[in-house]
């Protein structure tokens, strides 16, 4: 993937998706989805992607699991 516009906006709780994913974002710690390829789980930030554990996802904002159902990715 080049990049990716995850279209936050449209999932329809800004307050429960949108505001908590994008500070995560650019505070540096980035937010969790399935790959929509392998299911595993990535961790997204500015500087990148990258596959986490379970574990490890659990401390971070995630990714409505329909998220690459509605994003732009190229």
């Amino acid at each position: 993937m080049e990049w990716i516009d995850f279209k936050l906006e449209l999932h329809g709780d800004p307050e429960g998706v949108d505001k908590p994913l994008i500070q995560s974002w650019w505070n540096g710690h980035g937010f969790v989805g399935h790959c929509p390829v392998c299911h595993g789980l990535i961790r997204f930030t500015t500087l990148g992607m990258s596959a986490i554990d379970e574990d490890e996802s659990q401390t971070l904002p995630q990714l409505p699991s329909h998220w690459a159902d509605l994003a732009q990715i190229a």
